[in-house]
């Protein structure tokens, strides 16, 4: 999971960086009002943006630990294929 929202962080600053270059380049050169490209660099750069913060947080959160699905039981040192608190199977 942690890997896709670290995708999707890129790919929006990535968009965000393009809709600036464009806003930068309408209006520079006149060819077209730049208000439709800079309010969508803004919109990218902030999902962006507000993406990183997302994936830094769940990262630094620290609860690394594999958990039953169902119950949220840390499963460390666990023998059997099953959840040792639900029986959920693993």
């Amino acid at each position: 999971m942690l890997r896709i929202n670290i995708i999707v962080t890129i790919v929006l600053a990535a968009l965000g960086g393009l809709f600036w270059v464009y806003a930068w380049y309408t209006f520079r050169f006149g060819m077209d009002s730049p208000s439709y490209p800079a309010v969508m660099a803004v919109a990218f750069t902030a999902c962006g943006c507000l993406g990183w913060v997302l994936v830094t947080y769940t990262y630094r959160r620290g609860d690394h630990e594999t958990r039953c699905r169902k119950c949220k039981y840390i499963l460390r040192g666990i023998t059997d294929p099953r959840c040792p608190e639900c029986g959920e199977p693993i």
